[in-house]
């Protein structure tokens, strides 16, 4: 069975120069790194990973609008699909789309899925205080429906992070905050039970494994249903969480309480998170007691193989040879 990571991140040569021009040295006041294909590669072997799925992680396009955001995307998924051919066995790629222009996007992801060939879509937790499950989003959503596209989703920070982040960068806290906020949001807005595509969240579902017991009954009430956690719990099922920063044994059984093995994936954020935070990460993971072997499997390479069918295809054909 193969060991495939869904969350790392690249950068490319026209988004780091875009990044500059823009004034941004960092993200989120956390540190930017540096990445290299050839980096990427030599990390992954050296943790005996097959294969990650690569993104561009925060501040997405929020940087740059209409136009500029457009042309940006476009480069940045023409360079993603280069790299996915220079190496074609280890790495996939979500596309950027230039959200939250619907349309735009729209024309985005059919460039990127029928002429590039990538292996799913990366979307962020919020466009300028507009979460995903905003009614004026359903179109996207509505068309990955229809293309069965698999949809990574990265947070970023909330509207007026400066004044509530009391000194600390966004990755540490408004993260996972924010990963709650927009699952909560595509819940009560009923958007996945419309249009289900498969959903990976960040870092363990942010505080949202530990907030379900609260969230869904709130939900009921202010639907006056008392239906309603029920069937928002049922289309939870349409989620994945990823297990960056997200391996300890507590964080794993909330996490088991909510969603199947199945839905859990693999995730170590190269290269935000240093090369040797990996070793520790596999070994509570594969330690945790409430997996079994076949949970284990599913986990490190099963699932994402059935989510990435592209990306499977060419990992089997390598590792027959």
């Amino acid at each position: 069975m193969s060991v495939i990571d869904v969350h790392s991140h690249f950068f490319t040569g026209d988004y780091l120069a875009a990044l500059q021009r823009a004034g941004i040295h960092d993200v989120d006041g956390f540190p930017m790194p540096t990445w290299s294909a050839e980096a990427a590669v030599a990390a992954m072997d050296s943790h005996a990973i097959d294969a990650v799925v690569l993104s561009i992680s925060a501040p997405g396009l929020s940087f740059v609008t209409n136009k500029d955001a457009t042309t940006l995307a476009r480069s940045v998924n023409q360079q993603a699909a280069e790299i996915v051919k220079a190496h074609p066995s280890r790495f996939g790629a979500f596309a950027l789309l230039p959200m939250p222009d619907v349309k735009a996007s729209l024309a985005e992801l059919a460039y990127a899925m029928d002429t590039l060939h990538l292996d799913g879509v990366g979307l962020y937790t919020n466009y300028a205080g507009s979460y995903l499950g905003d009614p004026k989003f359903e179109p996207l959503f509505e068309e990955l429906h229809r293309r069965n596209v698999t949809v990574f989703v990265h947070p970023v920070v909330p509207v007026g992070f400066a004044n509530i982040n009391a000194g600390f960068p966004g990755p540490m806290l408004e993260y996972p905050f924010d990963t709650t906020r927009t699952i909560v949001s595509l819940l009560a807005s009923r958007m996945l039970e419309k249009h289900p595509v498969p959903l990976i969240v960040s870092h363990g579902g942010g505080a949202f494994p530990y907030l379900i017991s609260r969230i869904l009954p709130i939900l009921g009430i202010m639907a006056r249903d008392p239906k309603r956690a029920e069937t928002a719990r049922a289309a939870i099922r349409s989620i994945y969480w990823d297990l960056t920063a997200a391996t300890n044994a507590g964080q794993l059984a909330a996490m088991r309480s909510v969603l199947a093995p199945a839905n859990i994936l693999l995730g170590f954020d190269f290269p935000f998170m240093p090369n040797e935070s990996v070793p520790p990460a596999l070994r509570d993971f594969r330690a945790f007691p409430g997996f079994t072997a076949t949970d284990r499997m599913a986990i490190e390479g099963g699932s994402a193989e059935r989510l990435f069918p592209g990306l499977a295809t060419r990992l089997t054909t390598r590792l027959k040879r």
